[in-house]
């Protein structure tokens, strides 16, 4: 393999520990990968690798060249492929073309290549050596199986290693091949990220695993671990409506002094406490890397107080304000137009503005005033602390587990109660709200396999998904003094979502969203993900619920909309 080859290859695979192939067309160890005449890396898995390759980072569609060519298509678009995990220089470049075939012959091939020299002189920050060239569909499908390895005598040899996660998933596009059923099953076990280990033990045990449900065509990869509980400072502008005392579920949060990230607001919820009639209000959203709060801990009254929106998105709203501001005011046909007008305001002779030049003059005079006033609107908003929203009352720790009722199945519980500042709540006269709806214990019958289901979060606000029946195995490690090399293992399933098209369910920032079915009935809460797979992690609200009445001791819990 040339130099040039290999330094492309590794870029694309880099995150990629062992790969152990079940049959010799999915091997990765086959010499099937060249860097051709035309500057595109060929590499049958390097299409169709759930992991091999990362997902695109960014695309655009891009249909004019191709039409001009005559080259069918169902959907192209131009891509950047960057690792999720300890990204290096910049994306691979690819070409995604959607269809029935893969053009690879020399004619097509040069028009890929002249397709992304004209997209490199365009974006001149994609331009890399190489590029690759794959079919649209080349996206991994979590796989929907008989079996799953969710016994304790398959959690067992993983809990002890440095393993994080074990998933399954069923790759949709190797060369020539469309249907899902046809492709290998890859089971893929996250590693820690410092490991650089041999696997050829584990991948053993894990055969041996998989026999005991007859399944032996399965591919095995190990890679590192690329699971992040989703809090964000990214910068992105809010709508100036989520600056009012009302709260609004799906917006951010954060932590005073931002001992973590900005978050999102699941909702309101009620609880009813032993020997009270009255209902008390309280915000649910996920843990936000504190330890466990009890309802008597009076420090998080002065400690774990809670703003929402977050200051960090209503600073990052007035910065944009202020910039675009000054970009108006200093775009040459507005100056020009100024000057006329305050010519024409001081009487000067032979200074007048047409009728247009009026209408645009004064489009940019109202959009100015527009945006000032909003900036000032957000500014006196935080200035009068109007986004203090109250105070962690209770909250699980990162690594608490619980089983689910009526079974000894570990899951993780991942939550936290926000007691609200009662000048953010908007009840009837009679000190209620007006829409309750409690929680049945059949709610679990949502999760149908295939389902779609559905949240609203602070960052990619509301998004669509579908509910995966495969349970994945995550595995915590806490500190414990008492255990063998001084931390414990606790392995928890979670319930998974895939993405929707090509949008993801969630990003950074969508930590704590409610996760509802088509009904408006909310099924689970949202606390994690992994990037480069694109799947959603979420814990049923039902066990949301049972840890919040064990640990308040609150007789019921119901959720609240307003």
């Amino acid at each position: 393999m040339s130099s040039s080859s290999w330094s492309i290859f590794s870029r694309a695979n880099a995150h990629a520990l062992s790969f152990y192939s079940s049959s010799p067309e999915t091997s990765v160890l086959k010499s099937d990968y060249s860097v051709d005449d035309f500057g595109f890396l060929q590499s049958s898995h390097r299409a169709g690798g759930p992991a091999l390759t990362s997902l695109p980072a960014s695309s655009r569609p891009s249909p004019l060249f191709w039409r001009a060519y005559h080259i069918a298509y169902k959907d192209i678009f131009e891509t950047g492929r960057q690792a999720k995990i300890d990204p290096k220089e910049g994306p691979i470049p690819t070409v995604m073309r959607g269809g029935r075939t893969v053009h690879t012959g020399v004619k097509q091939r040069s028009r890929y290549s002249k397709y992304w020299h004209m997209n490199v002189r365009r974006s001149p920050s994609t331009s890399s050596t190489s590029s690759s060239l794959c079919p649209a569909a080349a996206t991994p499908s979590p796989e929907r199986t008989q079996f799953s390895l969710n016994g304790p005598e398959s959690v067992t040899p993983f809990s002890k290693s440095r393993f994080t996660r074990v998933d399954c998933t069923r790759v949709l596009a190797l060369w020539g091949r469309h249907h899902a059923d046809q492709q290998s099953v890859t089971v893929i076990i996250s590693i820690v990220k410092n490991s650089n280990s041999q696997f050829s033990t584990a991948t053993r045990t894990i055969q041996g695993i998989l026999a005991q449900f007859d399944k032996r065509d399965v591919n095995i990869l190990f890679m590192k671990d690329e699971m992040k509980t989703f809090l964000d400072d990214d910068d992105i502008c809010i709508p100036r409506e989520l600056c009012t005392q009302k709260i609004k579920p799906g917006g951010s949060i954060d932590m005073y002094k931002r001992s973590a990230g900005s978050l999102t607001l699941g909702g309101l919820v009620e609880l009813r406490f032993r020997g009270k009639r009255q209902w008390e209000p309280f915000g649910l959203t996920s843990n936000s890397g504190f330890q466990p709060v009890r309802p008597s801990d009076d420090r998080a009254r002065r400690i774990l107080r809670v703003e929402h929106p977050s200051a960090y998105d209503i600073r990052t709203t007035i910065n944009k304000r202020v910039l675009l501001i000054a970009e108006a005011k200093t775009e040459n046909r507005y100056k020009h137009l100024r000057r006329i007008a305050q010519a024409i305001g001081q009487e000067l002779p032979n200074k007048f503005m047409t009728p247009k030049e009026e209408r645009s003059y004064q489009t940019y005079v109202d959009d100015i005033s527009n945006m000032e006033q909003d900036r000032a609107y957000f500014q006196q908003f935080m200035d009068i602390n109007a986004h203090y929203l109250g105070y962690v009352f209770a909250g699980s720790s990162c690594y608490r587990a619980g089983t689910v009722h009526g079974s000894n199945i570990p899951v993780m519980l991942n939550w936290a109660l926000i007691r609200v500042d009662s000048r953010r709540l908007e009840m009837t006269q009679d000190g209620n709200f007006e829409n309750k709806f409690p929680m049945h214990d059949d709610i679990d019958s949502a999760l149908n396999p295939g389902a779609e289901v559905f949240k609203s979060g602070r960052t990619s606000g509301t998004t669509s998904g579908y509910y995966s029946e495969l349970r994945q195995i995550h595995i915590y490690r806490i500190k414990d003094p008492s255990s063998p090399g001084g931390s414990r293992t606790i392995p928890t399933w979670v319930h998974a979502i895939c993405k929707k098209g090509r949008q993801p369910f969630s990003a950074l920032g969508d930590s704590g969203a409610f996760v509802f079915d088509r009904h408006g009935n909310v099924i689970g809460l949202h606390f994690s993900g992994s990037e480069g797979k694109e799947i959603s992690y979420m814990i049923s609200i039902l066990d949301v619920f049972r840890d919040i009445r064990e640990v308040t001791h609150a007789e019921e819990v119901q959720i609240v909309t307003y």
